[in-house]
């Protein structure tokens, strides 16, 4: 059974009231029947803050919009859990969405990505500094780039700086992000850096398969060891599915890069994606495999640690720390591949 309520104490007297009449029943007709709790994770209320800020923003271009309880499990669930979230869904044709026939007027996507621009312009705690963009034709191609700042600082406390630019072309089917972050104050410092790449369909699909120079992968819990040999695969989705993390040792190329590959459909292999990153600068690697029906994700994660948090890294002996005046620079690259001949050669980079 899968009850999902808004009311935690109501979701479980339904889940209290269907165990007691399957007992009742069972009973009554000299049957046995076995209960297992699978996942029973608590319902997460949007932060009233920010559902203002996204009704706001409708308001301001006179947009309709209408308050909704989303039953379906998302990354806000458990993002609640540290941190103030709300969502903000478009219109999909018929209301269709995550099935093949899934459709999103160009129209609608634009007001949505408007109304969330200017909600995390609204809600920034910190803002960015030093924004600005840029664009420059190189024949018929224009190279775009967009870049800015974002400060982290306290009191008697840390000073980190952190300079981003996000670089593309409308030629290219692919989209740089270089990082820098500096240490600009007195004393040593942690750093935790982590880039989370979501990917669902169409990617993603039971037919799709992972592809990565990983030299060991670990299990991040006794659950997901149980499928570990099982990483790079995904399967039909499959009803109250626990989500799965691995974590990957990969092995740079000769110039440092590591390379992995997404491919849609592993029979055809005519269709994916290719992150590569830097393996000193983010030695560690996260994946994150949700095949859930209703929550069928994958994320891919380069990073400098893992996600126990700052004391596990201490422990473990592998917590990042930035020197006084010290900066490290970080990159990661995604590319769509079209065809199969660019799915091809980037297995054989791979390999």
């Amino acid at each position: 059974a899968d009850i999902r309520d808004t009311d935690l104490q109501r979701r479980d007297r339904v889940m209290q009231s269907i165990e007691t009449k399957c007992k009742s029943v069972a009973s009554n007709r000299r049957v046995s029947v076995n209960f297992e709790l699978l996942n029973a994770d608590a319902p997460a209320d949007c932060a009233p803050a920010i559902v203002e800020a996204l009704s706001q923003s409708c308001r301001n271009h006179q947009l309709d919009f209408l308050p909704m309880v989303s039953r379906a499990y998302h990354d806000s669930l458990f993002i609640a859990r540290i941190a103030p979230v709300a969502m903000l869904f478009i219109p999909c044709r018929n209301g269709y969405s995550h099935r093949p026939d899934e459709y999103a007027s160009p129209d609608d996507i634009a007001r949505g990505t408007l109304v969330l621009a200017e909600t995390l312009a609204a809600r920034a705690e910190w803002p960015a500094e030093s924004v600005a963009w840029g664009e420059n034709w190189v024949g018929d191609d224009c190279l775009m780039r967009v870049s800015g700042s974002v400060r982290e600082a306290r009191v008697h406390g840390e000073n980190l700086l952190l300079r981003r630019s996000i670089e593309t072309s409308l030629g290219s089917r692919s989209i740089f992000v270089r990082d820098s972050v500096e240490n600009q104050g007195f004393k040593a410092t942690p750093l935790m850096l982590l880039y989370h790449l979501n990917f669902g369909f169409p990617l993603l699909t039971d037919k799709s398969r992972l592809y990565a120079p990983s030299a060991k992968v670990e299990a991040r819990n006794e659950y997901s060891g149980r499928t570990v040999q099982e990483w790079a695969q995904f399967g039909p989705p499959v009803q109250n599915l626990p989500e799965r993390v691995y974590y990957h040792d990969m092995k740079p190329d000769g110039e440092g890069k590591v390379t992995l590959a997404l491919v849609s459909d592993d029979g055809a292999r005519n269709f994916g994606v290719r992150v590569q990153y830097g393996g000193a600068s983010l030695p560690s690697f996260v994946q994150w495999k949700m095949t859930s029906v209703n929550h069928f994700a994958l994320g891919l994660e380069p990073a400098n640690c893992r996600v126990e948090g700052r004391k596990a890294e201490r422990e473990r002996g592998t917590l990042a720390i930035l020197d006084p005046d010290q900066k490290l620079d970080f990159f990661v690259q995604i590319s769509v591949l079209d065809g199969a001949q660019e799915v091809a050669d980037v297995l054989r980079t791979i390999a």
